[in-house]
């Protein structure tokens, strides 16, 4: 049976299913809630697959639910949450300083911990089985989580789009570095050898890149228009969590 954990922040709950492959899944509607994001149905839209999925509550019908990744993804997108006393501000501060630390330590969040027996032997084997396997896995759960943490404090305080060059300099990297990388696992590539860089097809529909033109004027030539990549807020927390250019 799946097990919904409400996380409680001041007036509200974040509901939480914690039985899917070890890593809690929030449901949509009540992040968008606590974020004033009207229609989750649109909030879910730039979200990879990977990052969402329904699931049966028991209300009648099915609800959306989103991986940490995908929770990440949409404050990162809420432009409220940079704005210092608002609640979703207050809500990107709880999840970043609480509870994704909290997921990173014990793979949980607010899940009561039951009494035990510790006079009972066969308790203590059961105990003494369950840290073996905790601790066999403890470093990939914290591989997985921790950039994604990092990654959602540095590029907070990013707003809309920026220039690869501009979105190396939030993620710490060397620009070149961050071309290099984007260019050898088919982000951007060049039309001609000195051509200016473009993207590829599935990194714009999926909204991590996107594409501006700018009208040079150049004198006694005719105007030059010039196509610059551009990365979404979805794509530079993508960029940080694979720690390209690094």
């Amino acid at each position: 049976m799946t097990d919904i954990v409400p996380f409680h922040f001041e007036d509200h709950s974040l509901r939480a299913i914690t039985d899917r492959d070890g890593e809690p899944w929030f449901v949509l509607a009540d992040l968008c809630g606590m974020l004033g994001l009207r229609n989750p149905s649109s909030a879910a839209k730039p979200l990879d697959e990977t990052e969402k999925s329904k699931i049966f509550l028991g209300s009648g019908s099915d609800a959306t639910i989103i991986s940490v990744a995908g929770l990440l993804t949409l404050i990162v997108r809420c432009r409220d949450a940079m704005k210092p006393g608002t609640m979703p501000y207050r809500v990107r501060k709880w999840i970043v300083a609480e509870v994704i630390p909290t997921i990173m330590r014990t793979g949980q969040y607010g899940t009561p911990a039951p009494v035990l027996n510790l006079n009972d032997p066969a308790t203590l084997h059961r105990l003494l089985i369950e840290h073996t396997s905790r601790a066999a896995d403890a470093g990939e759960r914290i591989a997985q989580l921790e950039p994604k943490a990092e990654a959602l404090d540095r590029l907070a305080e990013a707003r809309g789009s920026l220039c690869i060059t501009d979105a190396a300099k939030a993620m710490n990297v060397q620009p070149r570095r961050l071309f290099a990388w984007m260019e050898a696992n088919r982000w951007i590539y060049r039309r001609s050898e000195a051509g200016h860089f473009v993207a590829f097809g599935p990194k714009l529909e999926a909204r991590l890149l996107e594409h501006k033109g700018t009208t040079i004027a150049v004198r006694g030539r005719p105007d030059k228009w010039v196509e610059q990549v551009l990365v979404t807020p979805k794509g530079l927390a993508r960029l940080a969590h694979l720690k390209a250019g690094a």
